[in-house]
């Protein structure tokens, strides 16, 4: 459950692979009951599309990655409107 988890993370960054990923930390909104985070509205921009994944981490150290690898792509692609 979520008393296990050290971190929940939001990892996102333009449709390219010239630079690194950001983080922004997730937190659990209670009257959503899912953990939410906010991309900087400045950080969408029209020349790229952005792609995100959500890494977890419990107290233990075990990480999971959501898509997961083993079943489809480990990333989401957003298209951005032009």
């Amino acid at each position: 459950g979520k008393g296990d988890l050290e971190s929940v993370r939001l990892r996102f960054r333009h449709l390219t692979q010239f630079e690194d990923y950001q983080t922004a930390d997730m937190v659990f909104d209670s009257g959503k009951g899912q953990y939410v985070a906010t991309i900087p509205g400045a950080f969408i921009v029209p020349e790229w599309d952005l792609m995100y994944y959500v890494e977890a981490v419990t107290k233990a150290g075990d990480g999971r990655m959501a898509p997961d690898m083993e079943e489809e792509m480990p990333y989401v692609i957003v298209p951005v409107k032009r």
